[in-house]
């Protein structure tokens, strides 16, 4: 394998998102660094496209090392659109329980074709084909669909990495009366765009049946979240009785932690009165991250910050689509968890025997409480979650049929 990374001629992976790979500590980052990893692991060099409109200087510079190459785009939303958007879902949101779906729809779509897609990310995809013998190009999210079509103009396999099929994940913020957040469109309109790609990814089996149903014209593969930790990771959990939640500043998670705190953490505390919660990541910045004892801790360089701190890791999310990474990571690092039906999505065939599955508050309390109090009860757990992440989410089974299919069309050509 290392002489083969050192080939010169090693054909090309280019990879478009708009969120960087550093710093890799929560939501489509972390799948993002994983995969990237994956595919330099099976020979290919990767240029990472990342475009962003206003990038911060040291996520640039810390991506560099992580890709074969880097390359950036700027690219900057209109004042006017975001507060066009932002109006229309305020009402959507306020008014969701009376209007029709066909309204609801109209009030949260983005349909600001130039910062769905910019113009300058497709014209410097156009040169980096023209110029980069490209196996693949993989867009993150079904808007870079575009990408994927430009692609096969090239004789390069056109692929969409859909993390969470949107018009499902907006389904659920409705019927919560989550404020609609991130690029929602409706099931027509993501069918259109997945249709240009080759090649599209579903991050967990319901989802990967509903694309099939959606595209039966376009190869569906199936492609989970893999996971790796590091080898001087120790599975034992914290001897306090700590709670961690770990996430990223999305509108879903702030929900999950107020639900949380509202309903759930007032019974832990009067169980288990040393009982501490620590939030991590942006999520911990926000001013869901109130209340007795609870501690915002900011985002670790590093995941395994969070989870050495850990007695029990929850996710306590109502809403959203996909499969959630910080359920993933709890899992792969053997902490006991406690999540909700939305948190486990994806994962049912595990729910309550590698982590533990209430949508109740008082059962989602009392079921924390258990794990507070017992360290042994904690410890059995997180090594039974340990070892259904290593056989479920271990790297050469996670991304072989995906290296597979690009291994297949450049043999083709």
């Amino acid at each position: 394998m290392a002489a083969e990374r050192n080939q010169p001629d090693r054909p090309w992976i280019v990879f478009a998102a708009d969120v960087p790979l550093a710093p890799a500590t929560h939501g489509s980052r972390v799948r993002n660094v994983q995969l990237v990893e994956a595919l330099r692991a099976a020979g290919f060099r990767v240029l990472y496209l990342y475009w962003e409109r206003t990038p911060r200087e040291g996520d640039v510079d810390a991506m560099r090392p992580l890709v074969d190459q880097l390359e950036v785009v700027r690219a900057p939303r209109s004042a006017f659109s975001k507060r066009t958007l932002r109006l229309r879902r305020s009402i959507a949101r306020t008014t969701a329980r009376s209007l029709p779906a066909s309204a609801w729809w109209w009030l949260v779509e983005d349909r600001d074709a130039e910062s769905l897609c910019p113009t300058l990310l497709r014209t410097q995809l156009t040169h980096i084909l023209d110029t980069h013998r490209v196996a693949a190009v993989i867009a993150s999210y079904a808007n870079l669909a575009p990408l994927a079509a430009l692609a096969r103009t090239h004789g390069s396999l056109g692929i969409v990495d859909t993390l969470d099929v949107m018009h499902l994940r907006a389904a659920t913020l409705r019927a919560e009366r989550i404020r609609p957040t991130g690029l929602l469109v409706p099931r027509e309109t993501e069918a259109r765009w997945l249709s240009q790609a080759d090649v599209v990814i579903a991050i967990q089996d319901r989802e990967a049946r509903a694309l099939a149903d959606m595209l039966p014209n376009t190869r569906v593969l199936k492609i989970e979240h893999a996971l790796t930790v590091p080898p001087d990771f120790d599975p034992a959990p914290s001897t306090q009785p700590t709670i961690v939640l770990l996430g990223s500043n999305n509108r879903p998670n702030q929900h999950g932690l107020t639900w949380f705190l509202d309903h759930s953490w007032p019974l832990i505390l009067h169980s288990v009165p040393d009982a501490e919660l620590q939030v991590f990541g942006p999520l911990s910045s926000t001013s869901a991250t109130t209340g007795p004892r609870v501690r915002p801790m900011g985002s670790p360089a590093q995941v395994q910050t969070a989870y050495r701190a850990a007695r029990l890791v929850i996710n306590p999310v109502r809403a959203g689509a996909g499969l959630k990474i910080k359920t993933v990571e709890a899992l792969a690092h053997s902490r006991a968890l406690v999540t909700t039906t939305p948190g486990a999505d994806g994962l049912e065939d595990a729910a309550n025997q590698a982590f533990i599955l209430r949508d109740d508050p008082t059962s989602f309390a009392e079921a924390c409480v258990r794990y507070l109090r017992d360290f042994e009860a904690a410890r059995t757990l997180g090594l039974d979650a340990g070892a259904y992440a290593r056989q479920r989410f271990a790297p050469e089974r996670v991304y072989a049929p995906l290296v597979q299919a690009i291994r297949e069309h450049a043999a083709s050509r």
